[in-house]
C-alpha cells in the first residue's frame, strides 16, 4: 500500500487555510469572550502595547485594538492575514497584520504584553524567543487549566482510539513524551479501497508543568489568574485559568 506522510496542520497552505475556516473553529463569540477575559487578566489603566502571535483571523486582535490598545497580529498564514484585515476595517479600527513565522520576528523588546492563546507548538527555544519580544516588566499571556479540576484530573494524558467508517479503518493516537513534556497526536486512516495509508501527525504544546519550567527557565516569573482577573491561589473551582508570565 501507499504511504502518505504529513503534518494534520498545514498552516500557510491557502486550501488548507480557506478550509480551516470554513470549519468555524474560528469561533468569532467564544473568541470575543477570551479576549475581553484577557484584559480583565492584565489590567493596566493604560494604552498597551500588545503582540498577538499566532493570530489567527484576528479577533482577539480586532477586539484589543477596539479597547485602545496598538496591536500587532502574526501568523504565517496570508489567507489568516487577509480576513483579519477586512475583520479590522469592518470593525473601524487599526491592527498591524504581519504575515510570517513567529519565529523570525525581528522585533524585540518592544511590547507590554504577548499574547499567544492556543498554541500549536512550544519549546524551550520558543520560551526564550518569546522572552526577547516582551518589554521588561511586561508579560506573556497564554492558556492554561487547573490541575485540581475535576475534569482536568479525568482527562487521560495517552489515549487511543480505534474505529471503522466506510470501508477506511481510523486509529488517533494522543501520548505525551516524558523526556520533552510534549504532546504527540496522530491519525492513520487506512483505505483498502485505494491501497492508501495517510498518517498525519502533530507535535504541540508541552504540558502545563512543562510549559511554566520552559518559561521560568527562559526568566520569567509565573503567576495564574482566573477568566475573571483574580490572583488564583489554588482549590477546585477554576477550570480554564490565564497563564501570566511577567518579565522583571
Amino acid at each position: 500500500m501507499e504511504i502518505i506522510r504529513k503534518p494534520m496542520f498545514e498552516y500557510g497552505n491557502p486550501d488548507f487555510d480557506r478550509d480551516y475556516i470554513k470549519s468555524g473553529l474560528h469561533d468569532r463569540e467564544t473568541q470575543l469572550k477570551e479576549a475581553e477575559s484577557l484584559l480583565c487578566a492584565v489590567p493596566s489603566g493604560r494604552k498597551l502595547r500588545m503582540l498577538d502571535l499566532a493570530c489567527g483571523i484576528g479577533i482577539h486582535a480586532v477586539y484589543w485594538a477596539s479597547q485602545g490598545h496598538e496591536v500587532t497580529a502574526v501568523d504565517i498564514s496570508r489567507t489568516f492575514a487577509d480576513e483579519g484585515r477586512k475583520y479590522a476595517k469592518e470593525q473601524g479600527v487599526e491592527v498591524k497584520f504581519e504575515v510570517t513565522d513567529i519565529r523570525t520576528l525581528t522585533c524585540r523588546g518592544c511590547f507590554d504584553v504577548v499574547t499567544w492563546i492556543g498554541k500549536s507548538f512550544f519549546d524551550e527555544e520558543m520560551a526564550q524567543t518569546i522572552y526577547g519580544y516582551v518589554a521588561d516588566g511586561g508579560l506573556f499571556v497564554t492558556t492554561t487549566t487547573n490541575p485540581e479540576h475535576p475534569r482536568t484530573k479525568e482527562r487521560p494524558s495517552e489515549w487511543r482510539i480505534w474505529s471503522q467508517k466506510d470501508g477506511v479503518y481510523l486509529l488517533e493516537r494522543h501520548e505525551v513524551d516524558e523526556s520533552d513534556g510534549l504532546c504527540h497526536d496522530e491519525r492513520i486512516e487506512i483505505n483498502p479501497a485505494t491501497g492508501q495509508i495517510t498518517e498525519k501527525y502533530n507535535v504541540y504544546e508541552p504540558t502545563d508543568r512543562t510549559l511554566e519550567e520552559m518559561l521560568q527557565g527562559a526568566g520569567f516569573a509565573i503567576e495564574h489568574r482566573t477568566l475573571t482577573g483574580e490572583l488564583f491561589t489554588g482549590g477546585p473551582d477554576e477550570h480554564r485559568l490565564w497563564l501570566v508570565a511577567r518579565k522583571p
